[in-house]
């Protein structure tokens, strides 16, 4: 695990550091990149990665690095986030086991299912915005000391 996390992530993120670019905005880029990454939507991460880079002047690499280094938590996080969003907003859960969903669809129609669904995920996706903060933090301390550890004796 040590070898691939070395040679998947922390080297493009450490050749980085070679073009210019400190040790904590490299970390930043790869913070954001992830926390976006984990949005419980499939789809805009990569849109918004880009979005994000060119607003504030971050890395690119890096944040792409994040955004696809947390791909399979972004999978496992939708029913967490839809979960606990609409527990959030004092609103039944969605369930996401197909028998239920096919049975929905049934009862409720095709639009009407759509409408709920979107709403559970209006719901995950606040509850996302909410974390954010607290995955940005996390990911920048373990960027910031992969990074340091692995990669250059930079002082910044």
């Amino acid at each position: 695990m040590e070898n691939f996390l070395k040679s998947k992530i922390i080297t493009p993120l450490v050749l980085q550091l070679r073009q210019g670019v400190t040790l904590k905005k490299l970390s930043l880029s790869f913070a954001l990149g992830a926390t976006i990454g984990i949005i419980p939507i499939l789809g805009p991460a990569t849109p918004l990665c880009i979005l994000v880079g060119l607003l504030f002047k971050l890395n690119h690499v890096a944040l792409q690095v994040g955004n696809y280094a947390v791909y399979g938590f972004q999978i496992i996080g939708i029913p967490f986030f839809l979960k606990f969003g609409d527990i959030l907003f004092n609103k039944p859960p969605f369930s996401l086991s197909p028998s239920q969903i096919k049975s929905e669809i049934e009862i409720l129609g095709v639009l009407d299912f759509m409408q709920k669904f979107a709403t559970s995920i209006l719901h995950g996706s606040f509850l996302w915005l909410m974390l954010s903060p607290i995955f940005i933090s996390a990911f920048y301390f373990i960027a910031y000391f992969l990074i340091k550890k692995w990669g250059f004796k930079i002082e910044n």
